[in-house]
C-alpha cells in the first residue's frame, strides 16, 4: 500500500508541471478536440511504456550512456530541434477561413497527433533520465520484487494517465467557450512555449 501511494504522489507531482508534453497536449485539445488531446496523450503513454521496459531491462547500459556528455548533448540538442520546430510551425500557420474548429478529426489526422505526442515524449532527454532514476534508484537500488515493481510503477503511470485525461477533458470544455482568434492566439502563445523550451534545452546541452 505504501508503494502505491507513493507512486501516486509521485505522478501527482508530475502531473502539475508544465513542461512541452503539458503544452503539446493542451494545444491539441483546444485547437482540434477531445479526440485530438486524447491520440496525442496516447502517443505521450505509449512512449513511456516502452521507455519503462528499455530502462528496467537496459538501466546499467542506459545509466552508462546517459553520464556519457556527447550523447546526453546530442540528445538534448536532437529534443531542441523538434520542440521548435513544432513551435515555430505553430506560430508561423497561417488561419485557414474555410478551417472550422468543430471539424472532425479523421483517422489520418488521429495517427498525425499519436506520432506527434510520441515524438514529444520520446525526444524529451528529462523523460529517459526521470524513468531512468525511478529504475535506478527505487526499483533496482531497493530491490524490490516484480510485483512491487508493478505495483510502483504502475501506480505512477496510471496517475499520469488519469490526470492527462482529465487535462483534456477540461481543456476542452475551455474550447467550446472560444471564439475562433482565440484558438489562433493560444496556438501561438503555445508554439511561442514550445520555442522556449526548445532554447533552454540547448543552453541546457552547452551548459
Amino acid at each position: 500500500m505504501e508503494l502505491i501511494l507513493s507512486g501516486i504522489l509521485f505522478g501527482l507531482l508530475l502531473a502539475i508541471m508544465l513542461g512541452p508534453i503539458f503544452v503539446v497536449t493542451i494545444n491539441g485539445t483546444i485547437n482540434h478536440g477531445q479526440k485530438a488531446g486524447f491520440a496525442i496523450t496516447s502517443g505521450v503513454w505509449i512512449s513511456d511504456l516502452s521507455i519503462i521496459l528499455v530502462s528496467y531491462f537496459f538501466v546499467s547500459r542506459m545509466k552508462t550512456y546517459l553520464e556519457n556528455p556527447k550523447l546526453v548533448m546530442i540528445l538534448t540538442i536532437l529534443g531542441a530541434v523538434v520542440f521548435i520546430a513544432i513551435g515555430l510551425g505553430n506560430v508561423m500557420k497561417k488561419p485557414n477561413k474555410e478551417e472550422t474548429f468543430a471539424q472532425k478529426v479523421s483517422i489520418k489526422n488521429i495517427s498525425e497527433f499519436l506520432l506527434q505526442g510520441w515524438l514529444v515524449n520520446t525526444v524529451n532527454p528529462f523523460t529517459f533520465f526521470f524513468w531512468l532514476t525511478i529504475m535506478s534508484t527505487k526499483v533496482v537500488s531497493l530491490g524490490l520484487s516484480p510485483k512491487e515493481i508493478i505495483l510502483y510503477v504502475g501506480a505512477i503511470f496510471v496517475t499520469i494517465v488519469v490526470t492527462d485525461s482529465l487535462k483534456v477533458v477540461l481543456a476542452d470544455r475551455i474550447r467550446n467557450v472560444m471564439k475562433p482568434i482565440h484558438f489562433l492566439r493560444f496556438r501561438q502563445i503555445a508554439g511561442i512555449g514550445l520555442v522556449g523550451f526548445g532554447l533552454y534545452l540547448v543552453v541546457y546541452a552547452f551548459s
